[in-house]
């Protein structure tokens, strides 16, 4: 399962502290699969440099032009990476396919160490900020806060009103080959972060109304609803009801990535997306 050019790109929001501010970033990946093995392959980096932090919306150059000196070309990567690759590349709940994604994600958490009263750590995933630096660590990084970043300052968040964690990626290891498959399948709208996060309010509207993450005619009810919408009220859906905040944000969403969501009805292997 690739896409049309056998490499994705993948970017996370991140942070830098530069003097008293703190500037939010984004880290790229690059991957291109070897078909010979089906495995993904981590490109390296020039210089090692995989950051950037300005706001471009398009998508990144070709793989090749960031290869690393050290692999004279593509089957060198793979042979000498063979150990490194991966069957999925996509290991991650918040993983972006654009610049724009990544660049429009609004949490962060921090750990500040009691004894300096310093933030030493800052991290868009709650659990990477609870891992230890070396066996010998006792520190217990279990008492990290939520923020966002205003003007270079960091603005801590009430943890009972956080911004939305939906998102169409799964982080268990058995839903990565068909976190790759959504990825792809996103690829196909000019704004494939916006294609996601309309499939993961579809989901959550068929989990919240039908207990299945995607009940049978999902796509075809939700685009029924939608069309009928008097742009106000709540609407009734199986057991439950889809808020007029949901029914906004999957019109406002459907626009942005040009298309909608439907099961796979000729392959029954999932959802597809259509412009």
């Amino acid at each position: 399962m690739t896409n049309s050019n056998q490499q994705l790109t993948l970017y996370y929001p991140c942070v830098v502290q530069i003097l008293d501010q703190f500037v939010q970033t984004i880290s790229v990946e690059f991957w291109i699969h070897n078909p010979r093995t089906e495995k993904w392959h981590l490109v390296p980096f020039k210089n090692g440099d995989s950051s950037i932090s300005d706001d471009t919306y398009t998508t990144a150059p070709r793989i090749r032009a960031y290869l690393n000196e050290e692999y004279p070309s593509i089957e060198a990567l793979f042979q000498a990476k063979k150990e490194e690759s991966v069957d999925y590349p996509i290991r991650h709940k918040r993983t972006y396919l654009t610049v724009k994604g990544a660049a429009s994600h609004k949490l962060f958490w921090t750990w500040t160490n009691p004894q300096t009263n310093k933030i030493e750590r800052i991290h868009w995933h709650p659990l990477a900020m609870k891992v230890k630096a070396s066996e010998d660590d006792q520190t217990d990084y279990s008492n990290i806060t939520p923020v966002k970043i205003v003007n270079g300052k960091l603005i801590t968040l009430e943890k009972d009103n956080l911004p939305s964690n939906r998102a169409a990626f799964s982080e268990f290891l058995a839903d990565r080959e068909e976190n790759l498959r959504l990825a792809i399948e996103a690829l196909k709208s000019p704004n494939p972060d916006a294609a996601l996060e309309l499939l993961a309010i579809m989901e959550e509207i068929s989990k919240d109304c039908f207990y299945a993450s995607w009940i049978m005619g999902n796509g075809y009810n939700l685009e029924s609803i939608l069309k009928s919408w008097n742009g106000t009220s709540n609407v009734s859906y199986g057991s439950g009801e889809i808020t007029h905040q949901q029914l906004a944000l999957m019109r406002v969403l459907s626009e942005l990535s040009q298309g909608w969501w439907f099961w796979d009805e000729d392959q029954d292997t999932g959802v597809i997306f259509q412009s």
